[in-house]
């Protein structure tokens, strides 16, 4: 009998794990989509990559989105370079067999964040002037 290597092991129990876990599943397409939305593209598409073949598999998701399976596959490997259209299809047509519905939510970012504070601070300090 033929070991397999130490990768292609890891593959087939993080495959194991995806089906079997909806936590992690969900956790992993929010977690590709988030990583399409903040421009890190290569992340994204690992992400996409690994869940659809775990989950749903290419010929289905061809079927789902009516784009060969082996343009999908293309798209989301290590040189693909999908149309936004394409992407959001994909994900779209992912959240229906998932059955759920992902949301983006307006967070400031840090910077954001400090300069709402020193704007604060500045007006506090404007108030506690005039008031003198």
């Amino acid at each position: 009998m033929k070991k397999q290597a130490p990768q292609q092991e890891a593959r087939k129990v993080g495959r194991r794990r995806v089906r079997e876990d909806s936590v992690f599943r969900k956790e992993l397409l929010r977690e590709a989509v988030e990583n399409l939305i903040s421009g890190d593209l290569d992340a994204g598409r690992v992400n996409l990559r690994a869940f659809i073949k775990a989950t749903v598999g290419f010929p289905a998701l061809g079927n789902l989105t009516r784009v060969p399976d082996k343009s999908l596959m293309r798209m989301l490997g290590p040189h693909g370079n999908p149309h936004a259209r394409n992407l959001l299809q994909i994900v779209r047509c992912l959240q229906d067999v998932e059955g759920v519905r992902l949301e983006i939510r307006l967070a400031a970012s840090s910077m954001a964040r400090r300069l709402s504070r020193s704007q604060n601070e500045s007006r506090d300090v404007v108030n506690d002037l005039v008031r003198k």
